[in-house]
Parts: structure tokens; sequence; C-alpha cells
């Protein structure tokens, strides 16, 4: 994580960028919708492909196999789930603040209030990665599970704005 805070005079703008590298995702639900032809890769149904390997007698593979079932069974959720994970690896924003601060300069009115402090704020409002999912962050099994890797048609994380108010007394 990187978290920073510049002041300047009353003004304070503070932020987190936080970073993953590595880990794996499996993506079921690229792999559904490969399954039923609706990701751009499934958009030309027309042919055949050869998938690379070999036959059982270990010599290469010059069969094709149509391209619908290629989606189906190949890189579809009904396939082999390999060619469903991806890496895991991010930068996110994960939260930005600005705040500006108002000292009380009348002497009266500095025996009740001190300051005031008024702040604008953001979170999750950034996110740079490959991974062709919702959020490489996201958990299948839910936020209170430390059970990570796993995404099939998960909600996104929550993008949040905020606008505080503190008084000083």
């Amino acid at each position: 994580n990187l978290r920073n805070t510049f002041t300047y005079k009353n003004l304070s703008l503070s932020f987190l960028f936080d970073i993953r590298q590595g880990g794996k995702i499996w993506c079921g639900t690229v792999a559904r919708l490969n399954q039923i032809g609706r990701t751009a890769i499934t958009a030309d149904r027309e042919g055949t492909i050869v998938v690379p390997g070999v036959t059982e007698s270990g010599a290469k593979n010059t069969v094709g196999m149509s391209k619908m079932d290629y989606y189906r069974y190949v890189i579809g959720d009904t396939g082999p789930g390999e060619n469903a994970i991806y890496d895991g690896s991010w930068v996110r924003l994960r939260d930005v603040s600005l705040s500006y601060t108002y000292k009380v300069k009348n002497a009266a009115a500095k025996k009740f209030v001190k300051d005031v402090v008024l702040t604008a704020s953001g979170k999750n409002l950034w996110l740079s990665t490959d991974y062709p999912g919702i959020d490489p962050e996201t958990s299948l099994t839910g936020a209170s599970s430390n059970l990570t890797g796993f995404d099939y048609f998960n909600s996104p994380g929550a993008k949040s704005y905020i606008l505080s108010v503190k008084v000083d007394f």
C-alpha cells in the first residue's frame, strides 16, 4: 500500500493506493458467458477450430471441432477449469480525501468552537487490472470470508462518496 498526505495551509489531501501483485482468480462469469456465446471471442460461430494437443497415439491433433462446441466444452464453464484462471493483480485508489480546516478567530466564538473541518472523500474510485471479470478482489463466498479467488457473477465492490463536517470544541 502507498498512503500519503499533503498539507498546505488549511488544505489537506490524503490518498491510499492499494496494490496486489499475483494471485489467481477463477472467473466463472467469463467462462459461462463463453459457454453461451455472449463474449466477443465467441462472435465468430462459423467453421472449426483445431484444439492444440495430441491424439491417443501421441500424434499432433489435426481434427477440428465446431466453434460452438469449442466455446461450450473447451473455454466455457463446462470445460476444463484452468481455461478460466486469470492473474489477480491490480492497483486501486482505495480512498482519497480533501479537507479544509477553518480556524475560528473570534475570541468569543473560540470559547465554544476551536475549528471546523470540512471533508469530501471517496472510496474505491479507480481500479487498474487486466482481470476480465468485475473485480479481482471479489469473493464468491462473501465479504466475511477469507476465501478469495472465485468469481461467478459476483457483485462489484461498492464505491462511496462522503461529505463530513467535524467540529472541535
